[in-house]
Formats: structure tokens, sequence, C-alpha cells
């Protein structure tokens, strides 16, 4: 539940402009998924935890599956996924160079 209410409060702290937005952070995190997911840096347990396996066959996707060197640690999922979603919080939508001049 604690968790929840962190996301949701980080949904809260995105603004209303064109781009960087709560749409483009949910993106960025999706984005972030597949790179962790198909960069071979889930577990065997933490890819049973996201996909059914009884439809889907990550091995037969990904030929490291079964000798990867570096998985993530669950703190570091959690970390990567969490950057992801802050990473433009409060943003004002404009460039650096806009608001430099």
């Amino acid at each position: 539940l604690a968790l929840l209410m962190y996301i949701v409060y980080i949904e809260s702290g995105y603004r209303p402009n064109p781009y960087h937005n709560a749409v483009h952070a949910a993106s960025v995190v999706q984005r972030m998924h597949l790179i962790l997911f198909k960069g071979g840096l889930m577990s065997n347990d933490q890819q049973n935890l996201v996909h059914d396996h009884n439809s889907f066959s990550y091995s037969a996707m990904h030929p490291l599956a079964s000798s990867m060197l570096y998985p993530c640690t669950d703190v570091e999922l959690l970390a990567s996924y969490m950057s992801a979603a802050v990473h433009d919080l409060d943003h004002h939508g404009t460039t650096n160079d806009f608001l430099i001049a």
C-alpha cells in the first residue's frame, strides 16, 4: 500500500505540459522494463513474478537467459523503475536553452 501511495504521489508531481508529463513517465518506466527484461538483467525468479511462463518462453526468446552474468538484485530493479518514474518530475515543459535565455 505504501508503494502504491508513493507512485500516486509521483504521478501527481508531473505537470500537464505537452511532453514531459505523467504519460511520458509511464512510457519511460515501460521502456526500462523492456531493457531489463530483454537485456537479460532479470533473474528467473524475477521473470516469473512478471510474466506467465505458460504462455511465454523467455529462454526461447533470449539466448542468454540461462547464462546471465549479472542479474539485477530486487533493490536494483526497484531503483531502476523508480528512477525512470521520477526522471522528469516537476518538469516545467521548457528546454534548457529557453531557461538560459
